[in-house]
Order: structure tokens, then sequence, then C-alpha cells
């Protein structure tokens, strides 16, 4: 939050809760499942669901990196809730492998069968450098554009007259161009 309040020229309380709203949106606009960066930016835990499990391949599990599996259930074949014991998998990078002499269970094959709990993002120390320089910009566009409101502004000069101008979005655009230079080399692509 101080940081952003720095980066945003902003000193005092009083509007911290518009600025935690404006760092939410932009993180969400590219963290997680929903982001387009393809990345859990943040430690968050996340569920992977898959129809049945994979005929002797592994499950990769999405937005990375991934540090931990936390569960693994499914509906056998007879619809029964079971699960598959942690020590019969094993993690490498985003792939979940079933351990040598373990083969996937034989799960029901309909939506949701097989659910995987794990917990995926990066600690705050150790994002990748260009993450923070992007949130930036893109936090600066938005705490620009919820100032301008619609775009039209006017300048009154008591005594003197008025001058009214539609804002230019010629920065937001070099911006926008800058955030994904910065970002697209860390996309991960389904």
């Amino acid at each position: 939050m101080e940081e952003a309040k720095r980066h945003l020229i902003i000193s005092g309380a009083g509007r911290d809760d518009d600025i935690k709203g404006l760092i939410a949106a932009v993180t969400a606009q590219i963290d997680g499942p929903d982001g387009w960066l393809g990345l859990s930016l943040g430690q968050q835990v996340l569920e992977w669901q898959g129809n049945a499990f994979p005929d002797g391949w592994p499950i990769e599990l999405l937005c990375g990196p991934v540090s931990e599996v936390q569960s693994i259930n499914y509906l056998d074949a007879s619809g029964v809730s079971a699960s598959v014991s942690l020590a019969d998998v094993e993690l490498h990078e985003t792939s979940l492998y079933p351990r040598e002499g373990f083969h996937w269970p034989r799960s029901a094959c309909r939506p949701g069968a097989v659910r995987i709990r794990y917990k995926a993002g990066h600690a705050a120390e150790d994002l990748p450098p260009q993450v923070v320089p992007a949130l930036k910009l893109m936090l600066g566009d938005l705490w620009s554009a919820a100032r301008a409101g619609t775009g039209i502004r006017k300048e009154v000069v008591e005594g003197i007259g008025s001058t009214e101008w539609e804002a230019s979005t010629a920065f937001n655009d070099r911006s926008n161009r800058a955030v994904t230079a910065l970002l697209l080399p860390l996309r991960v692509y389904p």
C-alpha cells in the first residue's frame, strides 16, 4: 500500500480504500486463473478440475509456480468419493505425475470428477522483476482515469475565462504497450 501511495504521490489514509480497490483491479487483470498472464503472482490456493484422470499422462496444473499439492479427491467409477494419497504422486514444476508403480485410479467420467487443490504463486520477494513496474503503470493509468472521470476536462480561472478539452489517451496507449512489453515474456499459454 505504501509503495502504491508513493507511486501515486498520495499521502494520508483518506484514499486507502480507493487505492486498495484499484490494486485489486489491476492485479486481477493479470493474476491467477482469471488473469491473462497465466501465472499466479501472489500465493493462493487453486483447484484443478477434470472429467477423469488421464490415462498414463501427468496432470498439468495451471497458473504456476506450484509449490505444494494439498489434496487429490475424485469420484470413483461407482460415484463414491475417494482420494489419492499424496505419497503416490510427485510434482515437477507444474506437472503432477503418479510415482513409479502407481497408476491413476479409475474414476467416474463426468465434469468435476477429479479435483486437485494446490498452492501456487510467488512469494513477494520472488516476483519476476518486471511485475512491480508493470503493476505500477497499470495502477497509475487507472488512478488517472478515475480522477479524470469522463475524459472531459474544464479549467476555470475566475475573471479570465475557461478552457475545456478532452483528456488525451496517448499516454495510456504508451503505458499499455509498456505493460505488454514488460509482461508478455512471462505469459504462459495453456
